[in-house]
């Protein structure tokens, strides 16, 4: 007798059983009863014990998310394995990819990254935290517009990060290029440093304000944040921000 046939004579036996007890079963119980013998035959395979999650950098916000998360999987029977990448537009390629998505089936994104036009099977889960933009400058007293910015140095954030996404599309919308200004392609701890040296004259972040990076930076003499003028036109013209 094959395994599969086994496997019926015993279900036929577990439902024969079942059946002959029902009549002295309360009624309400006999509707769940009948409901499951119902829904068992439609029932999908069972969640995975193992799940990969695409994070960000291993010193950045997500991974720390991403690790208190793995915590309550973990108590949960799910081992949660986290990916280090660099940040927001890297992990949508991760999703976006047909053969990454079955390796990282999950990911951290920043808010404005991808749209559903773009990536119509892609689902969100929902919102984890608000994320501030902030654009530290050297020098005692900063700017309130973004366009006071070009011809100087700017950190705009590391390749694959949604920072770098971000800070690009809103000096584009102020005036600012490649052409106008230096952009450098650092983000993190990296970037907060090189403002410090004097290495670049502004840069760009997207984090929560709990960040090391940002409470050091607020700390420093001689580097200012940034308060925009037209905070409220960034905010009509990217539905995103708020």
């Amino acid at each position: 007798m094959s395994d599969t046939e086994t496997k019926r004579m015993k279900r036929r036996r577990f439902f024969s059983k079942l059946w002959s007890q029902i009549a002295i079963i309360a009624p309400a119980l006999i509707l769940v009863i009948a409901g499951f013998i119902f829904a068992y035959q439609f029932v999908g395979p069972a969640p995975p014990d193992r799940i990969v999650m695409a994070t960000g950098s291993s010193s950045g916000a997500y991974h720390a998310f991403g690790k208190k998360y793995a915590e309550r999987f973990e108590k949960e029977g799910i081992e949660l394995v986290l990916k280090n990448t660099a940040g927001s537009a890297e992990n949508l390629k991760l999703l976006a990819d047909e053969d990454e998505n079955r390796n990282v089936p999950v990911a951290f994104l920043q808010g404005g990254i991808g749209s559903p036009d773009g990536q119509p099977d892609l689902q969100s889960l929902g919102s984890v935290y608000y994320e501030p933009l902030w654009v530290f400058v050297r020098g005692g007293s900063a700017p309130s517009r973004l366009n006071a910015l070009i011809g100087n140095r700017i950190a705009i954030g590391a390749k694959g990060s949604g920072t770098r996404a971000i800070a690009y599309r809103l000096l584009t919308e102020n005036g600012i290029s490649d052409i106008s200004a230096r952009l450098i392609d650092i983000g993190g701890p990296q970037a907060a440093q090189a403002l410090k040296n004097g290495v670049v004259d502004a840069a760009v972040f997207v984090t929560s304000a709990t960040s090391k990076t940002v409470r050091d930076l607020l700390s420093t003499p001689g580097i200012s944040v940034m308060s925009f003028e037209r905070a409220e036109a960034y905010i009509r013209l990217n539905r995103f921000l708020s």
